[in-house]
């Protein structure tokens, strides 16, 4: 039972500002559904400088993240890839997914965010090369929670479980964010226990979310010029 009850809670919780739903849990095995055929609105054929331009944009799902794991699997002949980010956050299977093709890629991955970068989409943000943003964009980075969808009951036992399943991700997910962040566990656990933290590029850079702010997208593609 317990391990159903992660399941049902992982399978599609989201990380954002918005209602969090999970499906019922089911006797079936879950799989990733087959990857989408590669749109032009999220991989524009765009090399600049030998990097690939690739797009994180709406929010973090199937539709979005699965042609964009392919893509960053398959990089011959490139230098890299840079990743402009304007997402909302989304759920948090196909983030983890994200981040570690990113982490294994084999090649540098240049992530910016020119608009925002929240929740998931922050995570994400902190497995990139190197970190950036425009002046006008803000992050937001917050605790992951729960809802259920339909008319799901769960008795105080199973309520426990969930949530001790939820305070395990917040955790790990606290500790991606520390890795390369000058901040400590203990004080980002304070400040997302009192509210979400929207950062603009001056905090962003106080606490050391992203490496380089940029005034745009254009600035980005001439320093591309001296990045390994």
């Amino acid at each position: 039972m317990r391990l159903a009850l992660l399941i049902a809670a992982l399978s599609m919780t989201w990380i954002s500002c918005q209602t969090i739903e999970t499906r019922p849990t089911t006797d079936t095995e879950e799989t990733f559904p087959e990857t989408p055929p590669i749109s032009e609105d999220i991989l524009p054929m765009r090399i600049d400088h030998g990097f690939r331009m690739l797009h994180l944009d709406g929010s973090v799902k199937a539709e979005n993240v699965l042609p964009l794991i392919r893509v960053l699997g398959s990089h011959g002949g490139i230098r890299g890839f840079i990743i402009e980010i304007n997402n909302t956050g989304g759920d948090v299977g196909m983030g983890l997914a994200l981040s570690k093709a990113i982490e294994h890629a084999g090649v540098p991955i240049h992530c910016v965010v020119d608009g925002e970068a929240q929740s998931m989409a922050f995570y994400i943000l902190q497995s990139c090369t190197t970190r950036s943003m425009t002046r006008r964009s803000i992050l937001m980075v917050h605790n992951p929670a729960i809802t259920t969808a339909g008319s799901a009951r769960f008795t105080s036992r199973e309520a426990e479980e969930m949530s001790d399943s939820l305070v395990a991700l917040q955790n790990g997910m606290i500790e991606q964010y520390i890795r390369r962040m000058k901040v400590t566990k203990k004080e980002m656990q304070d400040k997302l226990a009192v509210h979400n933290w929207y950062l603009g590029w001056e905090d962003a850079t106080k606490y050391g979310a992203v490496d380089h702010v940029y005034f745009s997208i254009d600035e980005v593609l001439v320093m591309a010029m001296a990045w390994k």
